[in-house]
């Protein structure tokens, strides 16, 4: 059976993450939600286990930068008064992180920790919602700068991590989840959101650890 029409499909993770052609994007490390003294840390106590990913995730961010592919930093960004919030999303952070108002913009809390800290350059995408494509300009930018692949990282796996991952894909781009760069503090969780975006994304490698991405990104291109 003929197709339609040609296709030029990305088959290998190799091809897939060409740097001209990819977007490592770095969800929600942010201080609230990842530093020790931010709300997570303040609430629960510990933020140990979303903190264990930053020193895979400063490498492959470093690789990132000297392979070429395009960095963007996705925020959650709220106002004090939470007026970007519908009452769905109010009561369900609520129940959640309580009353007091996270990720507040122009606060501290709402600034990337600094050991993934963006450079001049990097893209800064806000917003409110745990997709990053709801009600933000990502698409748009990434297709303004001829991207067909993203690289999802960040936190946390079964929150915005996945809803990011999943959005990717609806909006039709190569999706990779950098395994060993993704994190909760629920294992049990984190798991599940893994074997569901393998199941997903059912591409080889979609879901595959730090170095062999970095590996890829540093052998010679012709």
């Amino acid at each position: 059976m003929s197709l339609p029409h040609s296709r030029k499909l990305l088959t290998t993770l190799r091809d897939r993450i060409a740097p001209t052609r990819t977007a490592l994007l770095i969800v929600d490390m942010q201080n609230d939600y990842v530093a020790e003294g931010g709300a997570s840390h303040k609430r629960h106590g510990t933020v140990a286990a979303v903190r264990a990913i930053i020193p895979t995730m400063k490498q492959l961010l470093l690789s990132a930068r000297t392979a070429g592919t395009m960095v963007a930093y996705i925020q959650m960004t709220f106002d004090s008064e939470l007026r970007l919030l519908s009452d769905v999303d109010y009561l369900r952070r609520v129940k959640r992180y309580g009353e007091t108002p996270m990720v507040v913009k122009g606060t501290w809390g709402c600034e990337v920790v600094d050991e993934l800290a963006p450079l001049p350059g990097d893209m800064r995408v806000e917003k409110q919602r745990s997709s990053a494509f709801v009600g933000t300009n990502l698409d748009l930018l990434l297709r303004s700068n001829h991207i067909q692949s993203v690289i999802v990282t960040g936190v946390v796996t079964q929150g915005c991590v996945l809803a990011a991952a999943s959005s990717a894909l609806m909006h039709d781009y190569y999706v990779t989840v950098a395994s060993d760069c993704v994190a909760s503090a629920n294992k049990e969780l984190h798991d599940a959101a893994l074997l569901i975006l393998r199941n997903s994304l059912v591409l080889e490698d979609s879901v595959v650890g730090a170095r062999k991405i970095m590996d890829i990104w540093s052998e010679p291109r012709v």
